[in-house]
């Protein structure tokens, strides 16, 4: 009986082998160099330790494969560059999913292959979204095939950005050999995918996204722990956030060009009850400070 909940996990320590298990046309020889340099220049910037591989995009032919193929990547011990580990995730079926962050420290970095076909990816990425637990601001590199439309591609990244899974690219091999370009979400001041020219020895591929909100307003919770942090009404109705974790949060939004809406709990419930439910139910993006 064929089991429908599969997880494979590989752990090898070289990115050719990475590159092995993409399927793409021969003929793009160069886009898997762009790609490895990517991943290189990506993974020492930010102290990468773990790469983790995942695909839906597997034959008959390599399924009946896939025991000599982790086998022949498995030997290849030896690293183009010091990185830990790397996870190659495949999913078949519904898979159960167990955080990463159990099994490896918090530098990840995600190169996955899409599809096309919405119920696999949507499945896949859920899958790896939900591994990767409260670690989703790590770098996810999504691979499309060139037939991936703009529109199919944009449903992608923005699921990934409601799944808060905001440091996302995505590479198709002639856009990103021919034009030198690639896609990158746009969070501010509104959630779309624009294409970029690709960075000078690609590095800060990852735009930096909270760098300028647009005056994005951050839900926070009201607490008044003075002199931690407090707010006061002024009598034009202006509410001031004061004290020294106050004025840490003011700067941190007056830098980023973003706004604070405070948001106040309702009296006769627990405190932590009523935390919890404003967080989770998306009124608020942060708990009291």
């Amino acid at each position: 009986m064929r089991n429908k909940h599969r997880l494979e996990m590989l752990f090898v320590h070289n990115i050719t082998a990475l590159l092995g298990l993409i399927e793409f046309s021969a003929s793009n020889v160069h886009f898997f160099k762009i790609l490895k340099d990517i991943v290189e220049v990506t993974a020492t910037a930010q102290q990468t330790s773990t790469l983790i591989y995942a695909s839906t995009v597997y034959t008959k032919a390599d399924r009946v494969r896939q025991d000599e193929m982790y086998e022949y990547v498995a030997s290849q011990l030896h690293s183009l560059f010091k990185l830990g580990p790397m996870a190659h995730i495949t999913v078949d079926g519904s898979t159960p999913s167990a955080p990463y962050e159990k099994q490896f420290n918090h530098n990840l970095l995600s190169v996955v292959q899409l599809s096309e076909q919405w119920k696999s990816d949507d499945q896949l990425l859920r899958t790896l979204l939900q591994n990767l637990h409260r670690n989703r601001q790590s770098g996810i590199i999504l691979l499309f095939a060139d037939t991936a439309t703009q529109a199919y591609i944009a449903g992608i990244m923005k699921f990934c950005a409601e799944e808060n899974a905001i440091n996302v690219i995505a590479l198709q091999p002639n856009m990103t050999v021919k034009e030198q370009s690639y896609w990158t979400l746009q969070i501010f001041p509104e959630n779309k995918i624009i294409k970029r020219k690709l960075p000078k020895f690609y590095r800060g591929i990852f735009p930096n996204h909270l760098c300028n909100m647009h005056g994005y307003s951050l839900r926070m919770i009201g607490n008044n722990i003075p002199p931690q942090i407090y707010n006061y009404t002024t009598r034009e109705g202006k509410t001031i956030l004061s004290g020294y974790l106050g004025k840490t949060v003011q700067e941190y939004t007056s830098r980023h060009n973003a706004t604070i809406d405070f948001v106040f709990l309702q009296e006769g419930r627990s405190i932590l009850d009523m935390v919890r439910d404003e967080v989770v139910n998306g009124n608020s993006d942060t708990g009291p400070v």
